[in-house]
């Protein structure tokens, strides 16, 4: 069994303090919220159709027997996505969370794209580009194609260039038009819809990376030095420790360090989430 060459103290990689990424799929997007539902509040009355314009592009909507549709085109007027919208019975369709989605496509959206052919993406890379995930582990893959995972509140489901989500309250089907769309740009896209649908507990969904293992040591710390029967090799336990939200821990010396950031990151924002409750609860 090889020995674990260990660096000088001096020239130990040290952890980068923790840090918020401020990922783009927790923010709020009120402009495209109140748009979409001023469309919702014309398809309830007496209008079929209805479109308007929000940053970044157009929503034109349309009234189904219990369904909603939202052609959403993008500041170059082609359709980069056609969303589908069915609440549950006896639950209404929630402009300020589905706000947010449409925001997402448009800002994720290629540059130019065109109605036909669709795009074709991989399950497996849409999942690991994802945040709002459980772990690295590949989801399985069915027989024609698609992949299915859940998260807390939520069900995805995905094949080819549809990103479906389905939930108690609602189900939300997207449709990527375009062959330039990417797997990073889906799963940002993915990101803003669990985040804004799936229960609360998927917005702290933390997660750790496997160690690095045997590296050459010039990979592990410039300018170290060591030998050992694998030839100048060194273990490099470094994890890191990655939230759904943005949140990282920066590196950490090993797996465990960063499992115990993770778990203090996960009860600092229950305590806050608990703060936020408590605070709009009503004095009574």
């Amino acid at each position: 069994m090889p020995s674990r060459t260990t660096p000088h103290p001096d020239q130990q990689t040290r952890p980068t303090p923790p840090r918020d990424l401020g990922a783009p799929h927790t923010h709020d997007r009120p402009e495209h919220a109140a748009a979409l539902a001023g469309l919702l509040a014309r398809l309830a009355t007496r209008d079929t159709r209805a479109s308007g314009p929000v940053p970044g592009g157009e929503l034109h909507a349309g009234r189904y027997d219990r369904s909603r549709r939202i052609a959403v085109r993008a500041g170059h007027g082609e359709r980069v996505a056609l969303v589908t919208l069915r609440p549950a019975a006896g639950c209404e369709l929630d402009a300020a969370t589905l706000g947010p989605l449409l925001a997402a496509i448009l800002d994720n959206a290629p540059e130019e794209s065109g109605d036909h052919p669709a795009a074709d993406l991989s399950a497996a890379t849409v999942h690991l580009s994802s945040r709002m995930r459980r772990d690295d582990r590949t989801p399985a893959r069915r027989a024609d194609g698609s992949a299915g995972w859940t998260v807390p509140g939520a069900v995805v489901h995905l094949e080819r260039h549809t990103l479906t989500v389905t939930t108690p309250a609602c189900y939300v089907r997207i449709a990527l038009d375009g062959p330039d769309w990417t797997e990073r740009a889906a799963a940002a896209v993915l990101d803003a819809a669990l985040w804004w649908l799936a229960a609360p507990e998927a917005r702290h969904m933390t997660r750790t990376t496997a160690a690095r293992g045997w590296q050459r040591l010039g990979d592990v710390v410039p300018g170290a030095v060591g030998r050992d029967r694998h030839g100048h090799q060194a273990y490099s336990g470094l994890s890191t420790a990655l939230c759904s939200c943005g949140w990282t821990s920066g590196l950490k010396d090993d797996r465990q360090y960063a499992r115990a950031a993770a778990r203090q990151h996960a009860q600092e924002a229950a305590a806050a989430a608990a703060t936020d409750q408590n605070a709009a609860s009503p004095l009574p």
